[in-house]
């Protein structure tokens, strides 16, 4: 498109976050060609409807879905491994998360999910590969609230109180190939989930996606509902410890010999030098 049109300087995006009413959230996404004053013109605007902008470079995923993605599929292969999904959505609660990862694939609709997911994984590669369970899911058009089935099975709006009156859907486990459960512990599901957040975090950072650790924190926390009590993604990260962090993966790689769980040079040399992503 930046090739296309004639005043390539005024080409921006903006893209928002559903449901649009609730969410307040906006990313500015800037191409190679834009100006400065293009970008500081739709963030006054995305203040004036009422939005928080943050500033990112075009590319696949933006920031925010790059970032949230690796959770959603790492939630994906956890299931795989025998961890029921009600399991793993009450731990993402107890975390502080508005809600599970299941139950968010069923309020965004895995038909729009699904195909977000493939989208990073045609371009990033094995790093963002998409769980077996979520291409078996799909295929029963199983979308979640829109389709009253997804994760969880969903009653008519006259009969709920939504969170009350879901049942998880117990038929998906069908779909699941057997094998034999492995004992996982919570803190092992909680670091899979979050460490590849934050991995995928500092490769943005590394990639110039955003400029700053706060743009991810204000995006993950306005954009996904990240606790805000725990500052952010990345000053969760920097209470961790990049050291701790870049061990933790690189024990998960080992064990599941998976290139997603590789710890990403930015995340490396924060650990060598003894540093936070907050100078």
């Amino acid at each position: 498109m930046c090739l296309a049109v004639k005043n390539k300087e005024r080409l921006i995006g903006m893209h928002f976050f559903n449901p649009v009413q609730r969410m307040p959230l906006v990313e500015i996404i800037r191409t190679p060609f834009t100006s400065d004053e293009t970008v500081a013109r739709l963030a006054e605007f995305s203040k004036r409807i009422g939005k928080i902008p943050i500033v990112v470079q075009d590319s696949c995923g933006f920031l925010v879905n790059r970032i949230l993605i690796p959770y959603l599929n790492e939630a994906g292969f956890i299931l795989e491994e025998g961890v029921s999904f009600a399991r793993i959505d009450q731990l993402m609660l107890g975390f502080g998360m508005p809600m599970g990862p299941f139950a968010l694939l069923d309020e965004i609709g895995l038909d729009v999910g699904y195909k977000v997911a493939l989208l990073l994984e045609e371009h990033f590669g094995q790093r963002m590969k998409v769980p077996e369970v979520f291409k078996k899911v799909y295929a029963q058009k199983w979308f979640g609230k829109k389709t009253a089935k997804g994760f969880y099975i969903h009653p008519p709006a006259s009969r709920m109180d939504k969170a009350k009156s879901r049942q998880p859907n117990n038929m998906l486990y069908n779909l699941i190939s057997k094998r034999a459960d492995l004992p996982i512990s919570d803190d092992e599901i909680l670091k899979r989930m979050v460490y590849r957040m934050i991995n995928e975090a500092a490769r943005c950072l590394e990639e110039k996606v955003c400029n700053e650790p706060s743009d991810v924190d204000i995006g993950m926390i306005m954009g996904t509902g990240f606790p805000p009590f725990r500052a952010g993604l990345l000053r969760y990260a920097d209470k961790l410890g990049a050291e701790k962090i870049a061990e933790d993966l690189g024990k998960f790689a080992d064990k599941f010999k998976a290139e997603r769980f590789l710890p990403c040079n930015y995340i490396v040399d924060l650990a060598q030098k003894k540093e936070k992503f907050y100078k």
